[in-house]
């Protein structure tokens, strides 16, 4: 499921599930948030992966230059294993 929501600063969620026979039920696996301002062209990307725990926060910003995003900075982090389920999720979960 992909959302983008906001005007000037615009927020875009991808939300990545996977079946879980045994629960019968579709899990949260993976979470891609990432948020642009038009207006100076600063990004904040963070992507987490649930079944590793791992979550990468990015800073980027638009580079006329180079014609695209630069990255910034990047950072690592460990995250909860949680298990969450699809009809757990809410829009804004990041």
């Amino acid at each position: 499921m992909n959302q983008d929501r906001g005007s000037r600063t615009v927020t875009e969620s991808t939300f990545r599930f996977r079946y879980r026979a045994a629960a019968r039920r579709f899990a949260l696996v993976g979470l891609d948030a990432i948020e642009r301002d038009r207006a100076t062209g600063a990004v904040l990307a963070k992507s987490t992966n649930f079944l590793t725990g791992i979550v990468i926060t990015e800073r980027r910003r638009y580079s006329e230059a180079r014609g695209g995003e630069v990255t910034l900075s990047s950072e690592k982090a460990q995250v909860a294993k949680e298990k969450r389920f699809i009809e757990d999720v809410k829009l804004g979960d990041h």
